[in-house]
């Protein structure tokens, strides 16, 4: 009943991590989970005040790992990880990387959100897009954009997407460059 309640979230999970980070430091492991879930609304930001609580964050606090599985269903899927090639299910794909190679300071944070990005994206296709760029110096340049604004690449791309579409801008200055290229 709970899960019917609660709303599918607009983030991706790498997303909702990083943002979560930046609301609280991280110490342990499962805190990524914890910070994920504040982000989409599943627990209050404040945990500590017994009153921020709704039902349905009092039930997700006991069982946070499933109910994080059932917001991100792509988690459900086994991937190796990419720094030591270990089996990870479930929100062992957040925790694992986090505890044996983020505080051995053989990866950051950073890296760990963009390769769970980058595996939401590839296992979760009905939400992602390809974006081609005409240079490595764009790309870069985007990139650092996004990361000055504190964005992921997707979310600021997603962003840009957003204020076209609302603003209803007309790009005609992308369409003749894609007829030129036919």
């Amino acid at each position: 009943m709970r899960k019917q309640k609660m709303r599918k979230p607009k983030l991706r999970l790498a997303e909702a991590i990083s943002l979560g980070c930046q609301h609280a430091p991280v110490a342990y492991p499962d805190e990524l989970v914890t910070r994920a879930l504040q982000v989409v609304g599943a627990l209050p930001l404040n945990l500590h005040d017994d009153t921020n609580y709704s039902p349905e964050q009092r039930e997700t606090l006991s069982c946070e790992h499933s109910t994080l599985m059932w917001l991100y269903p792509w988690l459900n899927e086994m991937q190796l990880c990419p720094w030591c090639a270990d089996k990870l299910y479930g929100t062992e794909l957040i925790e694992h990387p986090f505890a044996k190679h983020v505080c051995s300071e053989e990866t950051t944070l950073e890296e760990q959100c963009q390769w769970l990005l980058d595996t939401e994206e590839e296992l979760d296709p009905i939400v992602s897009v390809a974006i081609t760029f005409r240079s490595a110096d764009e790309r870069n340049v985007v990139l650092w954009t996004a990361q000055r604004q504190k964005l992921t690449l997707n979310a600021f791309l997603t962003a840009a997407v957003r204020l076209v579409l609302e603003h209803r801008l007309v790009l005609t200055e992308f369409a003749d460059s894609a007829n030129e290229a036919r």
